[in-house]
């Protein structure tokens, strides 16, 4: 099901992100959290799991956020 391949592919986008940032690649990190923050709404949404819709959307908008410095 298109959930349950939004979910792998968000986690794996997480797990890159943190990598990246870790790595001094912040940019790249910070777009891969945060499409990893996007997929997790979206499931959220699917699941209707508010609590994962709430914090997915929370740390969505904290890293969009972020990723403001590289275009101001």
């Amino acid at each position: 099901t298109p959930d349950y391949y939004a979910k792998w592919g968000a986690t794996v986008l997480a797990v890159l992100g943190i990598f990246l940032m870790q790595a001094d690649v912040s940019f790249y990190g910070k777009v891969c959290y945060l499409l990893s923050s996007i997929g997790w709404v979206y499931v959220g949404s699917v699941w209707n799991d508010r609590a994962i819709l709430l914090g997915s959307a929370i740390t969505a908008t904290a890293t969009a956020m972020s990723l403001m410095k590289y275009f101001a």
